[in-house]
């Protein structure tokens, strides 16, 4: 399979941004406890409550951001929607598991 790194080059970096946050960031700061992504609350809490944990997690950081860049913080926004970009991934995660 051949990739369009041309034309998708935007969204690989959106997407890489995600990564980072959730890697190196906020989400290993505050939720890593040293665990590796697949045992992190993220996903236990996910397996344990299902997909609309994951899903209800993503549509409130998708308010909080739209709030944020309407009251003109855009760069906060931004981190909300990388944040609910992760939560998205999580859900894939739980339905992969099943």
């Amino acid at each position: 399979m051949t990739i369009d790194t041309d034309g998708y080059a935007p969204l690989r970096a959106i997407l890489d941004a995600a990564y980072a946050q959730s890697a190196s960031g906020k989400g290993v700061e505050r939720h890593g406890n040293g665990l590796p992504w697949l045992e992190q609350p993220i996903l236990t809490v996910t397996r344990h409550h299902g997909l609309g944990f994951a899903t209800g997690q993503a549509e409130k950081k998708i308010r909080e951001a739209v709030g944020m860049v309407s009251r003109g913080d855009k760069a906060a926004g931004e981190r909300e929607l990388l944040g609910a970009i992760v939560y998205v991934a999580g859900a894939i995660q739980w339905i992969r598991e099943q």
